[in-house]
């Protein structure tokens, strides 16, 4: 905080002395003028000066004393060096007594000769900070000093005590702006401040105070507009009489609630703009102590410990048009945040950033929580857990604040860009999407942002940036654009990106890409190659286009080939009897009389049955009952096809008997012959099939078709090791034969 402090200073040095005694060109707008080595001591230079040697800079060169300085010099700086006192020898240099601006910070200076600061009739602005001067010494040295002084910085003194006694001598001056900050002052307030009608700024950052009573000191800083505190161990605050105080920090105390700014139903600080209340013990928002500050605008309670956030907490500050809650991980419970939490038609900028916040419609109400919020045009939800919203989520959340230009939801899981936010947000100017785990842009997702000029998504999974992702018409009106740290994959399909990477790299071309060239690179491989150094050029990527096409096409072909190769090989039997349909010309429907049938019986068994159903059944059926019988392995002729043969002979059969067994099913002809008998019996329209089963048939060789053959009790067990055992099995065949049974009903229907 104390470098914060120091910085402040400096910066407020730059700026006044812009504006002080540099040249103003154009339309009154400042400029830094030539700076050129003026000074040299011992073959060195040791300072530089403007042009017209009214500006002379000798900080940082070691220096113990003041060199002779240029006559009309009115600013001086001789900070960083080692001065120990300014006494008249060290002094002598100094010809011009109309010094406007005298920075002595940080040096060794003890002592500083009696008026000598009083001699320097034009002095506005004075810098002592960092120096072993005394309070007693200071004052002295500043005794009937000019009434011009409006500036003076003490930091970093080492001050137990605030310098009331400097102040009582520049009690009749213009000061405006006094600092201490930086320095250990256990207390203040304890004393009357002298009366100083001018003074608006007074800062008292990083030091050791404990408590601080207004009573007696704003009463005499009728004018007093901006106090800081900050970075202090204050636990007490009074601020009665602060009538004109428009900024106020507290930030970085020990308070444990918001300070008491209402005192019956009015406000002890009617004028107060902005309050910094961050990195405090404050645990719960008593939100009654500023309800009454109407000229409020903007309020930072980052860093806090409060547990939640009530709903209407904001809703009775009638022009507050910001809050900052960041940093607050006690928020991270479930329903911390309640509907109507931020409900207030004046606020224009929310930033509730870092908060591992839960948004989800379990824990927050979503649809809810920025209700009454309709003016509103920026909103910070960054660092905060994002990714269990759902789409329709997000249109429930924004639905309530469709004027935003501004909109954060970087580091906050985010695996996509949600679709509604261009559907809703049709004024946003600023997208951050920084540091999420989004992999894809979809097409045209940007087209509907019309107005936007600044989108960050550096930092996602991005591998590849087409034109339909950043159609030409919406990169035209963007200022800045960044996509640095994505993993590209640097390939053909990042040619677009390459080629505008390229155009926007050179200058005054806009959008500005932000980090380019240095944090743009290829993913993957051992050494990270830039986008800038990446050789893809669009003919070697048309000719890879061709033979990635040839290659295509050869892999479906090829996929193509196998896969008939299979359905020929699954179907082989059905191919092979269409092939001889087709061939012969045979009719779609075969004649059902029995008079187109030259046979009785065709038998199907494998070659190893053959001799027992011969034995058994064949034999009998043809001496016994003087039926015809074909069986492949006696009857085709030689020279003839045998898959021909076996068509034909079945055309020509009434009755196709199917003899089962172990050997059966593992004889592929056989497998043909089944196939082909239940074609014929669902095309003929009856069922002329005879199944025998002549053993138990082990499980392996049980097919879908066979056991579709036997799931019923229509197949007849024959023991074809005990021919007395199947007399009852030859009445049920001859009872098939001469279709007493009935057995038309196919078991595959």
């Amino acid at each position: 905080m104390a470098e914060l402090v120091v910085f402040s200073k400096h910066v407020f040095l730059f700026t006044l002395m812009v504006f002080l005694g540099w040249y103003v060109h154009g339309e009154g707008v400042p400029y830094l003028p030539l700076i050129k080595p003026c000074i040299t001591h011992d073959n060195r230079t040791v300072c530089w000066c403007s042009l017209n040697y009214s500006y002379v800079n000798c900080s940082g060169q070691g220096l113990d004393f003041i060199p002779f300085l240029p006559i009309n010099v009115t600013e001086l700086d001789m900070s960083n060096n080692t001065l120990t006192d300014l006494g008249s020898n060290i002094t002598k240099n100094i010809t011009n007594k109309h010094l406007s601006l005298l920075n002595i910070s940080h040096n060794h200076i003890s002592f500083i000769e009696n008026g000598f600061l009083a001699e320097l009739d034009n002095l506005t602005t004075l810098d002592v900070s960092t120096n072993p001067l005394s309070i007693a010494n200071l004052t002295i040295s500043l005794k009937n000093n000019s009434r011009k002084l409006e500036t003076i910085f003490m930091e970093g003194m080492k001050w137990t005590q605030f310098p009331y006694d400097v102040m009582k001598v520049l009690e009749n001056t213009t000061l405006t702006k006094v600092s201490v900050n930086n320095n250990s002052l256990a207390a203040f307030g304890n004393e009357i401040f002298p009366h100083m009608s001018n003074l608006d700024t007074l800062q008292l950052s990083a030091n050791n105070i404990r408590y601080f009573h207004g009573n007696k000191t704003f009463p005499y800083l009728p004018n007093l507009t901006h106090l800081d505190l900050s970075d202090n161990f204050i636990n007490n605050v009074n601020l009665s009489g602060a009538n004109s105080l428009t900024y106020l920090s507290l930030s970085s105390n020990d308070l444990t609630d918001l300070p008491v700014c209402c005192s019956n139903n009015k406000s002890l600080l009617p004028k107060l703009r902005e309050l910094f209340m961050d990195n405090n013990c404050i645990s719960v928002l008593m939100m009654d102590n500023i309800n009454c500050l109407d000229e409020l605008r903007l309020l930072n309670i980052s860093a806090t410990r409060i547990q939640s956030i009530e709903s209407y907490t904001f809703a009775k500050l009638k022009k507050l048009h910001t809050i900052t809650i960041e940093r607050t991980e006690s928020l991270d419970k479930r329903n911390s945040v309640k509907a109507y939490a931020f409900s207030n038609p004046s606020l224009k900028r929310l930033f509730i950033r870092y908060n591992q916040i839960n948004f989800n419609h379990n824990e927050v109400d979503v649809a809810k929580i920025f209700e009454n919020c309709i003016n509103l045009t920026n909103l910070d939800l960054s660092g905060n857990n994002l990714q269990k919203l759902k789409e329709t989520d997000w249109k429930r959340l924004l639905q309530n604040v469709p004027n935003l230009t501004y909109l954060d939801i970087s580091n906050s899981g985010m695996l996509y860009l949600p679709k509604h936010i261009p559907l809703v947000l049709t004024n946003l100017r600023t997208f951050h999407f920084a540091r999420n785990q989004a992999k894809i842009i979809p097409t045209n997702y940007f087209i509907k942002f019309s107005r936007l000029t600044t989108l960050l998504l550096n930092d996602n999974k991005f591998t590849t940036i087409t034109s339909e992702m950043l159609p030409d018409d919406f990169i035209r009106h963007l200022l800045a654009l960044d996509l640095a740290y994505n993993p590209f994959e640097c390939n053909c399909d990042l040619l677009w990106f390459l080629t505008l990477t390229k155009r926007l790299s050179r200058k005054d071309t806009k959008p500005a890409l932000y980090g380019y060239p240095k944090y743009y690179e290829c993913a993957g491989g051992r050494g990270m190659t830039s986008l800038k150094d990446v050789g893809i050029t669009q003919r070697g990527c048309l000719l890879h286009r061709q033979t990635g096409t040839t290659i295509e096409c050869t892999c479906v072909a090829v996929m193509i080939i196998l896969l008939s190769i299979s359905l020929v090989y699954r179907y082989r039997w059905h191919l092979r009897y269409l092939k001889y349909m087709f061939t012969l010309h045979r009719r779609k429907d075969v004649a059902s009389n029995n008079e187109a049938c030259t046979r009785d019986i065709y038998v199907s068994c494998s070659r190893s049955d053959l001799q027992i159903v011969w034995d058994r059944i064949l034999g009998k059926l043809e001496q016994q009952e003087s039926l015809n019988v074909f069986v492949r392995h006696m009857h085709i002729s030689p020279g003839t096809l045998e898959l021909q043969g076996i068509l034909k002979a079945m055309d020509e059969s009434k009755l196709i008997m199917l003899c089962l067994s172990d050997t059966f099913s593992q004889d592929h002809l056989c497998e043909f012959e089944t196939a082909m008998a239940i074609n014929r019996s669902l095309t003929k329209g009856t069922w002329t099939i005879i199944v025998i089963v002549l053993e138990e048939l082990s499980s392996e060789n049980v097919t879908k078709t066979i056991h579709r053959l036997i799931q019923d009790d229509k197949y007849i067990l024959w023991d074809k090791t005990e021919e007395i055992n199947n007399s009852y099995n030859w009445t049920r065949l001859m009872r098939r034969i001469r279709g007493l049974d009935n057995v038309n009903q196919s078991p595959l229907s």
